[in-house]
Formats: structure tokens, sequence, C-alpha cells
């Protein structure tokens, strides 16, 4: 089953894959000190990549992070991703980095303060003190609250719908990650560095084009193209079929002025409580025919087959994914979520298009079956 079909399927938007390459593809690289709690440990990736060699590290060794400080190497993963585990001075539980880009100097003397000196003097780019001089959302879920709430309401367009894309990518880095008490200061921290990366126009181009085209992330993977931008070959399916065709319909400028709104609400008390940011949904929005539909979970279009039909027209994967259940008398019922066109009330997909849409194959019109002709065998038996 394509991601398309899956994502659409479960009502998610793109695949979000366990362990570290969940926060080196999907996260934005997690700049700052965000981190995603797996088992006892955290794992943190972060962006800058001065890092250091994984081989020339030992278990004891000292070591300085930029944010997380100084700690002490417990053990080392040199299969695979890379990853270190750091029980840090100021932290309860281990730490597991990835060397691909986590920033990391060795500490030759523990007890003296130049390294840290270097290390924070050679990090010119990155203002630790930023978190207290900077103008910051009233609480951790804030921006995000009302990033959504401004993309509901956005007039989203096939000319705007790569601007959307990008703020709706936005909006998902900058999530409250449900982060423990002890790691507010650095939650706080990651977001007021992500506003800072796409602070002007500019700034927002240059974040799009990294995702792009930086070896940070998997954009060279077709199906992750597909479900995080709609690039690709198929022009029914796809809104872009290039980078360079989404970067062309990108308007820097109009994302620019929806997240300084956006940030500038979040940021007072006044503003953010005088507006109802909290009651957004999400929803999902996909490209067909030259058109942006929005998927509606709870609105369902009810398709009928014999068994035989749909095992020897659907995939495996598709007939564990999709909502298929048995109505007696050798027939299943496949139930699909039904589309609307953005902005509309009530142009809704037909089911022609429903089944392309989901990349289910159109010879099966040919073999529907009459719910009424079902009843009407129940009756009779």
């Amino acid at each position: 089953m394509r991601v398309r079909n899956t994502a659409i399927a479960l009502g998610i938007g793109a695949a979000t894959a366990a362990g570290l390459s969940l926060l080196k593809v999907n996260k934005d690289l997690v700049i700052g000190s965000t981190a995603v709690v797996v088992g006892a440990g955290l794992m943190i990736a972060l962006k800058e990549k001065n890092n250091t060699s994984i081989h020339q590290w030992k278990i004891g060794d000292r070591v300085l992070h930029e944010t997380l400080g100084k700690g002490e190497v417990k053990n080392i993963f040199r299969e695979g991703d890379n990853v270190i585990v750091i029980q840090f001075d100021d932290q309860k539980r281990l730490s597991f980095l990835d060397l691909n880009i986590a920033p990391l100097i060795p500490i030759k003397d523990p007890n003296s303060k130049v390294d840290q000196k270097i290390f924070i003097e050679n990090e010119t780019e990155k203002n630790i003190s930023s978190i207290s001089s900077t103008q910051r959302p009233i609480k951790r879920d804030a921006i995000q609250n009302v990033l959504e709430t401004e993309l509901e309401n956005f007039n989203l367009t096939i000319k705007t719908y790569a601007t959307w894309k990008a703020l709706k990518r936005l909006a998902w880095v900058m999530e409250d990650d449900d982060t423990d008490e002890d790691e507010f200061y650095e939650f706080y921290e990651f977001i007021i560095d992500r506003y800072e990366a796409v602070s002007s126009p500019e700034k927002f181009v240059e974040w799009m084009k990294d995702i792009l085209y930086s070896n940070g992330y998997d954009n060279e993977n077709p199906d992750w193209l597909e479900s995080e931008w709609s690039i690709g070959p198929n022009l029914d399916f796809h809104a872009f079929n290039s980078k360079e065709k989404f970067l062309e319909a990108f308007n820097s400028d109009l994302a620019f002025d929806v997240l300084s709104k956006s940030w500038k609400i979040a940021c007072s008390n006044d503003l953010y409580n005088s507006g109802k940011y909290e009651e957004w949904q999400k929803k999902e929005d996909w490209f067909y025919k030259n058109k942006i539909w929005e998927v509606v979970a709870d609105r369902r279009t009810q398709f009928y087959f014999k068994k035989q039909i749909l095992e020897k027209y659907l995939t495996f994967n598709q007939l564990k994914k999709l909502d298929i259940f048995d109505v007696g008398q050798n027939i299943l019922c496949l139930e699909l979520s039904r589309a609307i066109e953005a902005g509309t009330d009530s142009e809704w997909m037909d089911k022609n298009d429903l089944l392309r849409f989901y990349e289910l194959p159109l010879e099966l019109l040919e073999h529907l079956e009459n719910p009424s002709d079902i009843d009407k065998q129940e009756q009779d038996s």
C-alpha cells in the first residue's frame, strides 16, 4: 500500500517512523534541545553539524554539549545510527544523541572552564541567552494553536498550497512535545530558535531549501516527497512535479506574514485569550486533479463487494489497512472517508473519483453489490 493511500486511510498526514529516523527526518533535526522519551532515556538530535567522529569517543569520556552542559559517556553504538549515550550532570535520565548531527566537544580537563568558553565562542550563531531576551509564547502550545487556527481559516487553493504545506510543517515542528517540567527551559529555547530560523521571508526560503535539499532529510525518498510536499510525477495526484516547482509556488512573504501575526498573538495574553485558539481540529488536505480536497473522517461512503472480488483486486496491505467488514452472505463492505473540495460546503467527490483518490482499482466498480439485495437474501434465508 502506497504512503498516500495508507495516510488517507488511517487519517494521518505523514508516516512517522520510530526511533532516531523520526528525529533526523521528520522533526526538522530538532534544533535546540527538544526530546522524545524512548524507554528509560531521551533521544535528542540537533541540527548543528560540527560534531566529531564517533570513533574518537570512549566510555568514561567527559563531554560538553551546547545546551545540555557537561556529561559523561556511558555507552556507544557504532553500528547503524551512530548513537552515543551520555549521562548529563543536570539530567536524571540517560540521553541518546545522534552524532551525525549533535554538537559535542571533549573536555580534556573536567575541572577546567576553558573548554566551555571556547565552545560557546565558536557557536556565535546560537544565542544561548535568547530565551530571556526574546519575546516568547505565553504557554507551551500557544504558537502551535495559533498557527493551526490560522491555517484552518487559510485561503487554501492551488496557488497557495505550497505555502500552506510549509506553514503546516512549521506548526507541527513547533508542537508541544510533552517534555517534562525539568526540560521546560529547553523546550522554550527550541521554540524561539525555530522562530528565529524563519524570522524573515528570506530565511523562510532557506528553511524550505534546507528541508528539500540538505542531507538531513529523507528528501530523495519519493514516498516522503509525495506525502509531505505533494511532489511527484503524476499530476493527477501531485501538485508539483519537482522540488523546484514547489519552491516556485511557495510564497515566503505570505508565509512570513502568517507566522508574524501568529507569533504576536501567541506572545500576548490579551490577544491569545480573546480568540478561540484551542478549538482547532486536526484535518488533512490532499491534492487531486488540480483541486485541494479535505478528507472528512466522519463522513463515509460504503461499497459492497463479494469477498473474492476484494481479495482479487486489493493487496494484502490494503485489505489490512482499509476499513472492511463482513455483512454476511459472503459480502464485504468497504468504507472510505469522503472528500470535499477545500473552501466549499457541498462539492463532494463522486464515487468514481473517490476510488481513484484512494488509488484503488477502478475495476471494482464493475463488481458492486446492491445492499438491498443483501438484506433481501438475509430475510429469505
